[in-house]
């Protein structure tokens, strides 16, 4: 059951920080078909960064967005955005590795049924994303984690939301899951730092572009008149096909990105890779990654 913590920005700001128990206020518990799961705040790059609008994933429906008007601690308003109905990763899905077509021997686990990446917002649009899967079946051969990615237009005289694009990046034989989202406009280039996995045909030599257990990844997306392309970039490879291949292991818990605030045109990515694996050796590491966008 959701709730929102509302807190005084002056004293959160304040170093050292000056929140105390009677300085923060709490509304709900909230609905969660109403409110959405994981509700997360909207803060604008511009102005003073007041939160004025949250953003959820109804995951009791599984066909809407939740969003919430905040104003002067309190809800104003709030209501559902309707989308193309989806799957929530089923609980405990075991991700795909090369050496197993059907996840039957792998232990990594995305335990996940409908996390949204932090929203960002410019004014006038709100971008957000979430893991989804194929199918309601879990760890069946046909079935693979996608990414979903949403465009929300600000009415500029109620402040509601609405949906403008969306759409679905993965699939294709792999897991891609955990993102995190960034956009430089509508017209512009959107960017999600993610992780993928890979199946049977997967290569899991550490210098093939394709190996993919377990790797970060970007994604660069842009929208056209009638629909939207994007195009996958390696960031680090997975560097072994048989991780953690006797305990469960979670995977999935780190993904950011952010831009560069001296650099326009640059956003950093920090997410998770594999580099080695075994029964008793297994290792993974943390990368964090540059990336230089040309003109849009």
């Amino acid at each position: 059951m959701p709730k929102i913590a509302v807190i005084p920005r002056a004293k959160a700001l304040a170093w050292p920080p000056q929140v105390g128990p009677n300085d923060v206020k709490f509304i709900g518990p909230l609905d969660p078909k109403d409110y959405g799961i994981y509700p997360y705040p909207v803060i604008a790059p511009q102005g003073d960064g007041t939160v004025g609008l949250m953003i959820g994933i109804d995951t009791v429906t599984k066909s809407h967005l939740a969003w919430s008007l905040i104003k002067d601690g309190a809800i104003a308003d709030h209501g559902k955005i309707a989308v193309d109905p989806f799957f929530t990763v089923p609980p405990g899905y075991m991700l795909k590795q090369p050496y197993d077509k059907d996840g039957t021997q792998s232990r990594v686990c995305f335990n996940n049924d409908g996390v949204v990446a932090a929203p960002m917002a410019d004014g006038a649009n709100v971008w957000l994303a979430h893991t989804i899967s194929s199918t309601t079946l879990n760890r069946g051969p046909d079935q693979q984690l996608g990414v979903r990615w949403y465009r929300l237009a600000i009415d500029p005289g109620s402040r509601q939301p609405s949906l403008a694009k969306c759409g679905e990046v993965g699939y294709r034989c792999y897991d891609h899951f955990n993102p995190s989202i960034l956009s430089f406009g509508k017209d512009d280039y959107t960017i999600l730092s993610l992780s993928r996995s890979g199946d049977s045909s997967t290569s899991s030599h550490p210098t093939s572009p394709d190996c993919g257990n377990i790797g970060a990844y970007a994604v660069m997306i842009r929208e056209t008149p009638d629909s939207y392309w994007y195009e996958i970039f390696t960031l680090r490879s997975g560097q072994a096909n048989n991780y953690i291949p006797n305990n469960p292991q979670r995977w999935g818990d780190y993904s950011t990105i952010c831009r560069d605030p001296a650099n326009p045109r640059t956003c950093w990515m920090f997410n998770q890779y594999v580099t080695q694996g075994g029964p008793q050796t297994s290792r993974n590491c943390d990368v964090m990654a540059r990336m230089d966008l040309p003109p849009p």
